[in-house]
């Protein structure tokens, strides 16, 4: 939350361009961004997937899956689900991530 042209997006991904807008490939362009520049979200997915790798090593069997719910006013929508309306308050919205909707 913040005003426009705060560094929100920027803070969260990165640098312009990183992460082309409704492209499944700019999901790895900007996961592959290296040095001080990453966002927030490459850094945690650096650190999730690290993780898992070290646990597969170690023989354990790992999960996971993601949710991008995309908070506007009062409406919750599923970003993955092209959109599509999850809920009209905070709570509805985190209701049907953590139910696993998502």
């Amino acid at each position: 939350y913040g005003q426009t042209g705060s560094g929100k997006t920027h803070t969260m991904f990165g640098p312009a361009g990183a992460a082309p807008v409704g492209s499944s490939v700019g999901f790895v362009s900007f996961i592959d961004q290296v040095g001080e520049g990453r966002g927030v979200v490459p850094r945690a997915c650096e650190e999730v997937l690290a993780a898992v790798a070290a646990r597969t090593a170690q023989g354990i069997t790992s999960s996971v899956s993601v949710s991008y719910v995309e908070v506007y006013g009062q409406e919750m929508t599923d970003l993955l689900k092209g959109g599509a309306l999850v809920g009209q308050s905070r709570v509805a919205g985190q209701r049907y991530v953590l139910d696993g909707h998502a």
